[in-house]
């Protein structure tokens, strides 16, 4: 089918992932239509497992035991931070609800804001120091899920990633997005499942996707 000249969304599938970038028709020739492809090409992946987007407007905050080793190794680094008590940190880094959740030692478990949650999974953000208290496949054995005042025990709980977090109304302030996956929580699925049904909440790969299609303008 013919195309008119201008800018075109393209879609395509390799290796079971889907892809999407921009092209432009630049040339007709011997009725073959000559096409230059955008050099960002753009993944587009549908979990297996839907996240529900959680920050800022739920109210989520998952509980940790952390060994005392990584503790006592940071502990010159995190009261450092906590001295300093910028407005910043106070406002928006002191993420963790009053709420206190304790192990079966009675010791008080960290607690962290939740950015986003699935059945088998979640993300949580904390500031540069507390970060250094997490390392990839580490296993966290005392992990509680805080949901507005219902509690979900989260069990095999493994760091699987560690990255930079930016928030623009705190661009001064690193930040880090910690992510978690751990087995199913039948209670849990159920409350996603419900949230997620809802056509008001969207992922954020689908809310990216669409987001880009609307800022191109690329739909014909």
């Amino acid at each position: 089918m013919p195309f008119d000249h201008g800018d075109w969304h393209l879609h395509f599938m390799f290796n079971n992932i889907n892809y999407f970038t921009e092209m432009q028709l630049i040339q007709v020739k011997d009725g073959l239509q000559i096409f230059k492809v955008a050099k960002d090409i753009y993944q587009y992946e549908i979990r297996k497992k839907e996240r529900l987007l959680a920050f800022p407007h739920r109210k989520i905050y998952i509980y940790m035991e952390i060994e005392n080793s990584a503790i006592e190794k940071n502990v010159f680094f995190l009261n450092k931070l906590r001295q300093g008590n910028t407005k910043i940190f106070k406002n928006f880094i002191k993420i963790a609800s009053d709420k206190k959740f304790y192990n079966d030692n009675d010791e008080p478990l960290m607690g962290f804001r939740v950015l986003d949650v699935s059945s088998v999974g979640a993300s949580f953000i904390t500031n540069i120091k507390e970060a250094k208290l997490f390392s990839i496949n580490t296993k966290i054995s005392v992990v509680k899920l805080d949901w507005q005042g219902e509690c979900y025990p989260l069990k095999n709980v493994i760091v699987n990633n560690i990255v930079d977090y930016i928030d623009p109304r705190a661009l001064g302030v690193s930040m880090y997005k910690i992510g978690i996956l751990f087995d199913s929580n039948q209670l849990l699925d159920q409350k996603l499942a419900i949230l997620l049904s809802n056509d008001s909440v969207n992922l954020e790969s689908r809310e990216e996707y669409l987001k880009y299609i609307n800022r191109n303008n690329l739909e014909k």
